[in-house]
């Protein structure tokens, strides 16, 4: 079966055995016609003789491990298979990668359909397939299949172990106030795995899923530079670093086949940067890649994986990961630069079988010439057939090695980097925690108690102590958007109106907008109106209800408040005001009327008074009285002219 460890192989096709086995160049490998397996084989399996069988193949590949000192042992259910089933075992193939759930192909020839018939190998069957003691895979069975091929039926089982049942489903949840290994031990609890989990030390305010386990546990391993494989039946989560004593491994008398490829098509230095919103500044990260862990030390390859003659012209800068402060920019350069690494040399090879290699470990290749050294291994395939047991290895990335693929950054889940609408749940009280100006908003449309970091609003103008403060209500459907795509970074765009949220007149008339208006909360509004008729055009503020109201139209100024609402226009000193009860009063310290026509000043009584004294000047003056006029002093009165008339 052709394997692809950068694939989900959960949903691969069972029973394609292409490329099932290791191929020395001497021994090409073919799968043909019928034969009989070797009664060796048979005996070392059951302890007896057993009558020979029919298998597809015509299985030629190099001598390998004695067959009876590595015979594995399968159990079912915790009961060792029975010696029906094991006559008739043809191949066990097992294969795990980093970061991939371990699966085990088990073939039987089955002419007679004597196991094929459900029982033996029904779904979820526990599957142990250990060697001297050591186990190689542990998991149940997920699937069958029944081959039939020029008269040889052969029955194929599939098993993966329990992490393949992170693939399984998505799932939307949030979590504040974690560290990303927090973060893994919650999401493998429900899994029935034992753990070991390395501590990540940063804390996390909020981190986002959406999509499967198996996608956010990737895209954290990518965050902090981790990896993940299970060993004996244990969830392993760590830096990629070496966690056991180097498997030492001979190209004299123990490789079949080795191959080591490099390229120095790749950055000397990665550099990530983003923008910390809580600093107002941008943050970046660097890491060389002559830093890296684990690199590859033979002499061969290190001139590539080094290349000190292109270093200064290539730099790879990332802009898509989006950290959230300098720490985090350290953290994702340092795991890009340890994945060029990975990219940059990959090695190959097939070996006796050694039950030592595993994904996650470190080969140490002697007698290959200058292309001894150590490599870090990210796959293995362990194969039993007729002939024994054959290891094949490869050291490289672990992941999609295209330039296309690293610059898209992680995996992303169901929407991701696309706008989905919220519904704001909370106002920020103006914090360090909770920023002034921000929301949280719960997302319905991705799943039910799903809420937001806090998010911060698009304001026109926004800027240093200036821009529209015109924040979304609780409960108010929004438009929210994730920069670069990163859900930990939400950003409200504005409201949306709906059926049920409307703003009363949307100011459309005989398809053309007559009029705009901002309207608050409680109704208050500036209105904007654009109206054909000159006479209706006007800037218009008002009070909810519309009593209260300041209208500028290029016709009129229109000031206008119920009965009983006073009014006060004051400059300083100057005050014009009208009271409750309609009086006006006009103080200052000077007041001056005048008119090119007339004055008229009238009432039921006017009083004129002046505290020293009152001049009044024309070049007529008349003071007339219809009943009676009383001219009086407390001192002196004096009338002159240059004629008095009285009566």
């Amino acid at each position: 079966m052709a394997t692809n460890c950068h694939c989900q192989h959960h949903f691969r096709p069972v029973g394609d055995q292409s490329g099932l086995l290791a191929v020395h160049p001497a021994e090409p490998l073919t799968l043909a016609s019928a034969t009989c397996i070797p009664s060796a084989l048979s005996t070392a399996m059951s302890g007896k003789l057993r009558h020979p069988r029919r298998v597809r193949s015509e299985e030629t590949m190099p001598a390998a491990t004695n067959v009876g000192a590595t015979t594995p042992e399968i159990r079912i259910n915790g009961r060792e298979l029975d010696e029906l089933s094991l006559g008739m075992l043809s191949v066990i193939k097992i294969e795990s990668c980093l970061r991939m759930s371990a699966r085990a192909l088990i073939r039987f020839s089955d002419p007679g359909y004597l196991i094929s018939t459900p029982g033996t190998f029904a779904i979820n069957n526990s599957v142990v397939v250990s060697t001297l003691g050591v186990v190689l895979f542990s998991g149940s069975v997920t699937g069958v299949e029944l081959e039939h091929h020029q008269g040889s039926v052969d029955f194929i089982v599939t098993a993966d172990d329990k992490a393949s049942a992170l693939a399984l489903g998505s799932k939307v949840r949030t979590f504040t106030n974690v560290t990303i290994s927090d973060v893994v031990k919650t999401m493998l609890a429900g899994y029935g795995m034992k753990t070991k989990i390395e501590p990540t030390g940063v804390v996390y305010p909020y981190l986002i899923q959406s999509g499967s386990d198996l996608d956010f546990i990737n895209e954290l391993c990518d965050r902090v530079g981790f990896d993940w494989w299970v060993e004996d039946g244990t969830f392993v989560f760590a830096a990629p670093i070496n966690l056991h004593t180097p498997v030492k491994v001979d190209n004299s008398d123990e490789l079949f086949q080795f191959t080591v490829k490099t390229t120095a098509l790749h950055p000397g230095q990665t550099t990530v940067t983003g923008w910390w919103s809580g600093k107002k500044q941008a943050v970046t990260g660097q890491a060389d890649l002559a830093k890296a862990t684990l690199k590859p030390d033979a002499n061969f390859v290190k001139p590539f994986v080094e290349p000190a003659h292109l270093s200064a012209l290539n730099k790879l800068t990332h802009a898509g990961s989006v950290p959230l402060d300098a720490v985090e920019a350290g953290g994702l350069a340092r795991a890009m630069a340890q994945r060029w690494v990975s990219q940059a040399v990959t090695a190959k090879g097939v070996c006796f079988g050694k039950s030592a290699i595993k994904a996650g470990c470190v080969l140490a290749i002697a007698n290959a010439g200058p292309a001894s050294g150590s490599y870090y291994v990210t796959q293995v395939e362990h194969t039993y057939s007729r002939k024994g047991f054959q290891t094949k290895f490869t050291a490289g990335d672990r992941r999609s090695t295209s330039i296309v693929d690293t610059l898209n950054g992680p995996g992303r889940g169901a929407a991701r980097g696309a706008m989905v609408v919220g519904v704001v749940t909370a106002l920020a009280n103006g914090t360090d925690e909770q920023p002034a100006g921000n929301v949280k908003v719960k997302y319905p449309s991705i799943g039910d108690g799903v809420e937001s970091n806090w998010a911060r609003v698009v304001s026109i103008g926004g800027g240093n102590g200036r821009g529209f403060t015109f924040l979304p209500e609780v409960n108010d459907e929004v438009m929210v958007a994730f920069e670069s795509g990163d859900m930990r970074r939400p950003i409200v765009l504005g409201g949306l109106f709906n059926t049920t949220d409307q703003p009363g007149d949307f100011g459309v008339n005989d398809g053309a907008v007559d009029r705009r208006r901002i309207t608050s909360r409680l109704g208050h509004s500036l209105e904007f109106s654009d109206d054909a008729d000159t006479k209706a055009q006007h800037i218009a503020l008002a009070l909810a209800g519309g009593k209260h109201t300041v209208k500028l139209g290029k016709e009129a100024l229109l000031a206008e408040v119920p009965a009983g609402v006073p009014i006060t226009v004051k400059s300083g000193d100057t005050v014009v005001e009208i009271s409750k009860a309609g009086d006006i009063t006009l103080s200052g310290s000077t007041i001056t009327l005048k008119a090119s026509k007339d004055i008229e000043l009238s009432g039921a009584n006017v009083t004129i008074k002046a505290n020293v004294k009152l001049a009044a000047s024309a070049a007529i003056v008349e003071v007339k009285a219809s009943a009676k006029a009383d001219l009086s002093a407390g001192g002196i009165v004096a009338v002159k002219g240059a004629m008095v008339q009285i009566n």
